[in-house]
């Protein structure tokens, strides 16, 4: 994977760097507007073949309840082929050869372009199928298309579980983002429940977490209730306690 995309850049001249510290970035104010019509401007310039993960997707305007933290200050994109030739030919990209990914900057705003995988998570054709319109701005041009709440979901708790496998705390802000997008449809009428069984199947397929560390993750995530209300925790640890249940029920023999 990091071969070709690699190649990929070296066939295009775009430069190869290992340190983001080289981007063309000063420090600034990023308001909500200026995120949001830049992410406007991509799915206007590129339609169906990106597709916007990461913690932006659990903020208020997409799947989130309310604003529990910051908005992210970057834009993660995942390419299909034909969206990673289009950002080639209309994007001043680098390509980081530590994380294997295209970086850009737009209006001082980072923005990577993912290819093939996701922090090394390879990217199916259901990630693409299952990704939904979210349209930010009003009135907007174009409609985003996110990755689906499932997928962000065990993509966050991957990344948690990978830091725990390593002796780090995991990141509390994705612990923020699990529980912002979990809660939201309760009170959010707009929303379907997130498919606890199809996110149980994804986090037991695409991780590496067994029983207790599977445990020590919800658990953790369970802290940040504090965040909410006395209502809005009461319903985001119900449906906590649902897929901790159902994670128990289908452990596979041996695992943990």
């Amino acid at each position: 994977m990091a071969g070709s995309l690699s190649s990929i850049a070296e066939y295009h001249g775009i430069p190869f760097i290992r340190d983001f510290g080289v981007l063309p970035i000063s420090a600034e104010e990023y308001p909500d507007e200026k995120i949001f019509r830049l992410i406007d401007r991509f799915a206007a310039a590129y339609g169906d073949e990106l597709v916007l993960y990461g913690g932006l997707t659990a903020c208020e305007r997409i799947f989130g309840l309310k604003r529990i933290r910051g908005v992210s200050t970057d834009l993660d994109f995942v390419c299909t082929r034909a969206g990673l030739d289009a950002v080639i030919a209309n994007e001043r990209l680098w390509y980081h050869s530590v994380f294997d990914i295209f970086f850009s900057v737009a209006e001082n705003i980072p923005v990577s372009f993912a290819f093939g995988h996701i922090h090394d998570w390879t990217v199916t054709a259901d990630f693409f199928g299952s990704a939904l319109p979210a349209r930010l701005t009003f009135p907007s041009a174009a409609s985003v298309r996110c990755a689906s709440r499932e997928y962000g979901i065990m993509l966050k708790l991957r990344r948690m579980n990978e830091r725990l496998e390593c002796g780090y705390r995991p990141f509390g802000k994705d612990a923020l983002d699990i529980m912002n997008t979990l809660t939201a449809p309760s009170f959010r009428k707009d929303l379907e429940p997130v498919d606890l069984a199809r996110l149980r199947d994804l986090v037991l397929s695409e991780t590496t977490a067994d029983k207790a560390s599977l445990r020590a993750l919800l658990g953790f995530i369970a802290e940040y209730a504090m965040h909410l209300t006395c209502k809005e925790g009461a319903a985001f640890l119900g449906v906590l306690s649902s897929l901790e249940r159902m994670l128990e029920e289908r452990r596979q023999p041996g695992a943990g």
